[in-house]
């Protein structure tokens, strides 16, 4: 059953899609009611592409977070957040995509270790964690992530693996390979157990792989995933058959 960020918002008000009225002469009251209740738009914006009230929620949701928007309190969306929104994701991918270059070009001067000992989050933020906020993990409908990847394998690809360490060898937690490969952290343990994927530091006897601890190589997640070893359940990729 797809997840649906409406049915959390009416139960705990985290989540709320404010009154809106008029901003920018772009979009009226009446289109902006359309836009929340999964009106069809004749766009080439993701955002009003989509007709999943999820997606879109999903998608006001990524943003809010991604521009580093005060979670603390209530999330509200009003006619300007809206407007950010909206006009954010018409020029996309090309608006993330510029994000991301602009980060891998200058993570050199950011650089407190080599790249093989420095967490993907520390070049990158929080981008792979926010991109799951859309409630599905596939890539025809999560646009974000979609993206997010696109960006990626490309890293990988014009970073090819030398005897020096390059950005396409930064550290995945357990999670953000999770998303790299659309699938679930039980997964990320058994590819890992299985020994498809490779820890970046021995670990310690009899204890399990903390979620939130850089781990994994970026390259070795990313060729895992162009490898297409994966089968899709529905729900998320499945790499190995459940034991």
């Amino acid at each position: 059953m797809e997840y649906d960020p409406r049915a959390d918002s009416q139960k705990s008000g985290s989540v709320r899609l404010g009154q809106v009225g008029r901003f920018n002469g772009a979009y009226d009251k009446l289109q902006l009611s359309r836009l929340v209740t999964g009106g069809v738009f004749d766009s080439s914006n993701p955002l009003l592409q989509t007709l999943s009230i999820s997606v879109r929620n999903g998608g006001l949701l990524w943003h809010w977070l991604h521009t580093g928007s005060d979670t603390a309190g209530d999330i509200t969306f009003d006619s300007s957040g809206l407007a950010s929104t909206i006009d954010y994701f018409e020029d996309w991918p090309a608006s993330l995509m510029q994000e991301l270059e602009t980060a891998a070009s200058n993570a050199d001067q950011t650089l407190l270790k080599d790249f093989n000992k420095t967490a993907f989050q520390h070049i990158f933020g929080d981008i792979l964690i926010t991109s799951r906020w859309l409630p599905v993990s596939d890539l025809s409908q999560n646009f974000v992530l979609a993206t997010v990847i696109e960006f990626l394998s490309s890293l990988v690809d014009s970073h090819p693996k030398s005897t020096r360490a390059n950005v396409a060898d930064l550290l995945l937690t357990v999670p953000e390979a999770a998303a790299v490969l659309s699938t679930t952290q039980e997964q990320v343990y058994r590819l890992y157990q299985e020994g498809y994927l490779e820890l970046a530091f021995k670990p310690q006897l009899h204890q399990k792989l903390a979620a939130h601890k850089p781990a994994f190589y970026l390259r070795q997640v990313v060729e895992l995933r162009q490898t297409r070893m994966q089968s899709d359940s529905g729900l998320a990729n499945v790499y190995l058959p459940v034991r």
